[in-house]
């Protein structure tokens, strides 16, 4: 089968992502960081919503109701500091 050049592509990110997700899983990272368990900061980062949220948790900005990040496939699930 083939498939025009931008279905090609997406197929592709898609095969890549599903392996780095299931590499992710496999190694049993923190699914809300990224980082490996013994590095995990989550606990030092409360939540902006929710029962425990506080007004400070994101240096005093009130009133954050989501945070969206925008991030390119081949950083996801990628801890850089780039």
């Amino acid at each position: 089968t083939t498939f025009p050049t931008a279905d090609r592509e997406t197929i592709g990110v898609a095969s890549k992502l599903r392996t780095r997700l299931d590499s992710f899983a496999r190694n049993k990272d923190c699914r809300r960081c990224w980082l490996q368990k013994r590095h995990c900061v989550c606990g030092s980062c409360p939540p902006l919503e929710g029962d425990n949220a506080t007004t400070t948790s994101c240096g005093g900005i009130e009133n954050v109701n989501r945070l969206f990040l925008l991030t390119h496939h081949k950083e996801i699930c990628m801890v850089v500091d780039t």
